[in-house]
């Protein structure tokens, strides 16, 4: 999951470079200037030098009050990513992904975790794939606060037309029984008949429904009104 993407102005800030020369490379074209040069390399600012290497492939470096042009061939860069991210570098692009897991990271995640479980019940109970299905489940703390937060999405991935907190009650009948103990999760599901459910579910025209609710009809009801998968 990556929820944002954003250009880089630079990665100076992310990571740190060390550069190392070459001396075979240096050899063929400096000869004995090579310990000079060479010195010269590791004494100019990493970051700068290697901005003007990706850039143009060729940094210059003042050597004995001389200007020495330093080939990309000429010197080892090694990265090392500040702590909290994963830096990688290729073709001349540069993509940081920042792996810090926030709370909002985690439910998301938990949330895709669950999709996975219903679809395998869905297969497990020969659900055709596009079968809609009503779909009840129980859970605690995390996973909880993730199937409120992103019933939207686990209803859309899983083609629930109506998703309810807690077991069947009297009269409601459900084809498939799973339970994930590592996730902490339970839930049951039957595949929903147009014109039926929607009475057994006892949902009406009147019915006052929570932000987040799925009708039979595939309908999500949300504070700013109904929108349709």
């Amino acid at each position: 999951i990556v929820p944002l993407v954003d250009a880089l102005g630079g990665t100076g800030d992310l990571v740190s470079y060390r550069v190392k020369p070459n001396f075979r490379a240096l050899g063929r074209r400096h000869g004995a200037r090579t310990p000079t040069v060479a010195a010269a390399i590791a004494a100019v600012d990493p970051g700068l030098l290697v901005a003007a290497l990706r850039e143009h492939g060729q940094a210059e470096v003042p050597v004995d009050r001389q200007v020495v042009t330093v080939e990309a061939a000429e010197v080892s860069i090694t990265e090392t990513p500040r702590s909290g991210w994963a830096v990688a570098t290729g073709g001349g692009q540069t993509v940081a992904l920042e792996t810090t897991l926030t709370d909002h990271l985690v439910r998301a995640g938990l949330a895709r975790d669950a999709v996975h479980v219903v679809a395998e019940a869905r297969k497990a109970a020969g659900l055709e794939v596009s079968d809609r299905i009503w779909l009840w489940w129980q859970a605690d703390g995390l996973l909880a606060d993730a199937l409120v937060e992103h019933e939207s999405l686990v209803a859309a991935e899983v083609l629930a037309s109506r998703i309810t907190r807690g077991q069947p009650g009297p009269g409601q009948t459900a084809v498939a029984r799973e339970a994930d103990a590592s996730l902490g999760l339970r839930l049951w599901l039957r595949r929903v008949d147009a014109g039926v459910d929607a009475g057994e579910a006892g949902v009406d025209a009147g019915e006052a429904v929570r932000p987040g609710t799925v009708h039979p009809d595939g309908a999500v009801k949300s504070p700013g009104g109904t929108s349709r998968y």
